[in-house]
């Protein structure tokens, strides 16, 4: 073939260069956009770089070495650094799943239940993989070859039930876009597994590592969450009836009473007392009468629903919670546990006893809104229903203390009384006297305003408040002919008055969540220079609660009719109020006396004010 002149020779070679360029091996399209990224400069620089090449090869062929052996390493550094890249967005991803892992272990170290436990790890290993859900399972109690579901992560997935326990799982196992995650613990088999479906790649072997390492913290987590969880139902078990025990029903009611006022439910409580059971032991063993109590337990558990919770609250007492029952309902069940209890039961298989029991029925919020409350309105009407002739179920209406009974009779019945019937027995104290009905509730407003007056802060305030409804209660140890009498007592008549206090503290003593009143109870008619009674107390040595009811009682008696005289006006009882301080009353109390009637607390007597007058003595003060 003829040889094509100097000048087009030159061309043809640039045109080859630059294709070569271009199309060959491509390798400024692999340099330059990682260089320029979205730029117009690859371009340019592929024809500079083309350019050059021909222009190179047309005047020395082997100058060229010079530009393609930079071209080469700048080839090489490029792949280097892009491999650079890929290990180094590994290690980012890695350490992204083992500070997931390491949180999730945080997490566990808290005591919690299983379920809560393997919700946390079901949403780790969710974040770890990028999966669209991940269900967890653990050993069903019920029906060991099945695996039931505790966790699904996340919580609004659809909702799968439980499967078959796997005959083999001990390592991850993926498979199409789902891994299985067997937790596995030594000595014990597998107890769950972790299903993750919906993973959006391929699971590497790093992916693997730290899912067998969450797997390892998830298991150590649930059998340590199991064994606490055994521990502590052996813990709110009675040993001998494997009911629940004090302690757990008492938790248990609290649980209840909340449920209850969030929900509006009714709830019911009936505390069985067992009659005359001391006879069974001293005729029959103390190992018959284990035996009875368990021959009770599973009687109560045969006649209750599935949702009622039966307990031992003491050595022969029982307790049961009826939720979602009304009071009706509740003396219902109270009657058909009498009648099955009634029956003659065969303990150790050889010998037949007969077991009746006392029941008592409180209900929320009738009797009571707390879990004391109703726990001792129902003891106090078993207390009733056994005094009334065993084998009887009473409800806190039934109960009736009598005012004509010894003193200290009513204050063995009291021990197993609630507040309502305390106050009832207050009030009917009152009414032994006609001319000062009311006065102990008028007491004990009057004492919240001193109380308030003085600044004292809301746990006073209630304590006061109660020892002035219960201040006058030992009168019921005193003589009706000398609470009613018109005219002068004699001294025999008089001492009688004095002993009142007395009275009333020996017949609360009985109640154990009145303990904190009795100084007030006992005190409130000493006098500030000592000539009071029944000790003779004076200054500081007086109780500051005493102090306080002290001056409500004469303010009150004053200010109310007697048989012996008319009431006196609000004002003249002030002035003899504060005429007695430093010598019947506490300057201290006085003076707050009188802060409380200037801002007009006292305005009228037989209702006392008490709304915004907290503000108005915090201003005064």
């Amino acid at each position: 073939m003829q040889e094509l002149p100097r000048g087009p020779r030159r061309y043809l070679a640039l045109l080859h260069i630059t294709c070569f360029s271009l199309l060959g091996n491509g390798l400024p399209w692999k340099i330059w956009p990682r260089a320029y990224r979205h730029t117009l400069l690859p371009e340019l620089a592929v024809g500079s770089v083309g350019i050059l090449g021909a222009i190179i090869w047309a005047y020395d062929p082997f100058a060229t070495v010079l530009l393609v052996l930079p071209l080469l390493a700048l080839r090489a550094a490029f792949r280097a650094n892009a491999q650079g890249e890929e290990r180094a967005r590994i290690l980012w991803q890695r350490g992204g799943q083992l500070e997931t892992v390491l949180a999730v272990g945080q997490h566990l170290r808290l005591q919690q239940s299983r379920a809560t436990l393997l919700q946390a790890v079901a949403e780790a290993a969710r974040a770890i993989l990028g999966a669209d859900t991940v269900t967890g399972y653990l050993h069903d109690e019920e029906d060991p070859t099945l695996l039931r579901r505790l966790a699904l992560a996340p919580p609004d997935a659809a909702c799968p039930g439980p499967i078959q326990l796997p005959v083999a799982e001990s390592a991850v196992r993926p498979n199409n876009g789902e891994v299985r995650l067997p937790l596995e613990h030594d000595g014990a088999g597998l107890i769950g597994l972790l299903l993750i479906a919906g993973v959006p790649t391929t699971t590497s072997e790093t992916d693997r590592d730290v899912l067998t390492i969450l797997a390892t913290q998830a298991v150590i987590a649930l059998r340590n969450a199991y064994l606490h969880e055994q521990v502590l139902a052996l813990a709110a078990r009675d040993s001998l009836t494997d009911l629940l025990n004090r302690r757990a029903v008492g938790i248990r009611l609290d649980e209840e009473v909340s449920r209850a006022e969030r929900g509006g439910h009714p709830l019911c409580v009936l505390m069985l007392d067992l009659d005359d059971f001391s006879t069974i032991n001293n005729t029959y063993g103390h190992q018959a009468g284990d035996a009875a109590l368990c021959a009770v337990a599973r009687i109560l558990e045969a006649s209750l629903r599935a949702l009622d919770v039966p307990a031992r609250y003491g050595g022969d007492e029982f307790v049961v919670l009826l939720p979602e029952c009304a009071m009706d309902q509740g003396l219902a069940t109270a009657q058909r546990l009498v009648k099955a209890l009634s029956a003659p039961c065969l303990i150790e298989g050889i010998m037949s006893v007969n077991i009746s029991a006392s029941i008592g029925v409180a209900a929320l919020p009738n009797h009571g809104r707390t879990s004391e409350e109703l726990l001792r309105a129902a003891d106090q009407a078993a207390y009733a229903a056994k005094h009334a002739g065993k084998g009887r179920v009473a409800c806190p209406e039934d109960v009736v203390l009598a005012l004509d009974q010894d003193p200290m009779e009513l204050a063995v019945q009291l021990a197993h009384a609630n507040m309502a019937t305390v106050a009832a027995l207050a009030a009917a104290v009152d009414a032994k006297d006609p001319y000062t009905q009311g006065h102990s509730q008028r007491v004990s407003r009057y004492a919240a305003i001193l109380a308030r007056a003085m600044l004292l802060p809301v746990p006073d305030l209630a304590r006061i408040e109660l020892a002035g409804q219960l201040h006058d209660v030992g009168k019921i140890g005193v003589p009706d002919a000398c609470l009613t009498k018109p005219g002068k007592l004699t001294a025999d008549e008089y001492l009688a008055i004095q002993q009142h206090p007395v009275i009333g503290e020996r017949m609360l003593a009985e109640v154990p969540y009145l303990c904190e009143i009795l100084p007030a109870v006992r005190h409130h008619h000493e006098r500030w220079d000592g000539e009071g009674y029944p000790d003779r107390l004076s200054g500081s040595q007086i109780p500051p609660d005493a102090a306080i009811l002290a001056v409500a009682d004469s303010f009150d008696a004053m200010t109310s009719s007697r048989t012996y005289r008319a009431a006196l006006p609000a004002s003249e009882a002030r002035r003899r109020i504060r005429e007695g301080s430093g010598s019947q009353f506490s300057p201290e109390v006085v003076r707050a006396f009188e802060r409380a009637a200037a801002a007009g607390a006292f305005s009228a007597s037989d209702v006392p004010r008490l709304d915004g007058l907290h503000e108005v003595f915090e201003h005064a003060s």
